[in-house]
Formats: structure tokens, sequence, C-alpha cells
């Protein structure tokens, strides 16, 4: 039997090398772990995700990108950053009475730049998982958006990062 120290120390301390959403979070400090598990108890519109709370949506997200990225320790770790902001955010759309987070893109965003050394210890750009943490939310809107703005979303460094981080990796649904 494999033991966890003998994992992280194969791994290096490297994301990219991770099996599954558990050798992954349990290579961040215990803040870290506290601030993802309490997702279990933030609830999503089922419209968007019928997978259920955060915590099983941001499973689903970690693993697709183990499984899609090509080992892109960037996007695994973005996977498990993009909607940890959904705690702070969470309230009530009143027209529809479903749950939303408003603005959890960008308290996500600063738990990013929060972690950067553990981040960085694990083989991440901060920077790069930062942007696609950010604006994960406003590349969904890309198909409705005017041409200047669709101008300046291509002009932007991590565009296609973002595009397959939202077609490939953030959607809902239960396909894992």
């Amino acid at each position: 039997m494999i033991k966890l120290k003998e994992i992280l120390q194969e791994a290096k301390r490297d994301a990219s090398l991770v099996k599954n959403f558990k050798e992954l979070l349990l290579m961040f400090p215990k803040e870290v772990r506290d601030k993802v598990m309490r997702l279990k108890c933030v609830p999503q519109n089922p419209k968007w995700h019928p997978e259920g709370n955060t915590l099983k949506h941001t499973i689903l997200v970690v693993r697709r990108a183990i499984e899609h990225s090509n080992k892109d320790a960037d996007m695994i770790i973005a996977a498990l950053f993009h909607d940890v902001g959904k705690y702070d955010t969470l309230g009530t759309n009143p027209k529809t009475g479903q749950p939303t987070a408003f603005g959890h893109e960008k308290v996500s965003a600063e738990e990013v730049e929060k972690y950067k050394d553990a981040i960085e210890s694990l083989g991440g750009n901060v920077n790069r998982i930062k942007a696609i943490v950010k604006d994960h939310m406003r590349i969904k809107k890309y198909g409705e958006m005017r041409q200047k703005k669709k101008e300046q979303m291509e002009a932007m460094e991590i565009f296609n990062d973002l595009k397959f981080f939202c077609n490939k990796l953030d959607k809902g649904g239960t396909d894992l």
C-alpha cells in the first residue's frame, strides 16, 4: 500500500503529476483544504450544475483537468481554485430564487494570490492561474459579446486557455 508521503515524494510536489482530487488537495496547506471542503455546503443552480453542491462540481472540474489538460499544472490548480470564492459570495437570485455567487471569480482570484507560495511550490504559474480563475465566467459570455469585446478577449494572452477551461473543464453535469 502506497502512503501519502510516498505519493507526495514521487510527485515531487508537482501538481502536474497528481492522479486525483484528493492527492491535489492534500498538497495544499490546511487553510486551503478547509476553504475547498466548505464548498460542500454551497448549493448551485441545478440548471447549470445538476451535479449538486460546489464541492462536487469542483471535484469534477479537477478530475477533468487531470484527465484532459495534458498534465498542465496551471489548469489543474485553476480547477481547484476557480469556485472557492462561492462560499463568500453566496446569495439568492431574487428573480429565480436559485443560489447565485455573483463575483465569486474575483474572490477566487484573490485566494490564488493569497496562496501563491504554495502554488509556486507545486510548479504553478500564479499569474496564469489567477487570470484563468478571474476570467473563467467572462469567457462563457463570449458568444453574446459585441465584436469589440470579442476582439479584446481574443487579444488576451490566455484566451485559448480560457476557451479550453470553459469548454472542456468547467461545465456542469455528472459525466465523470
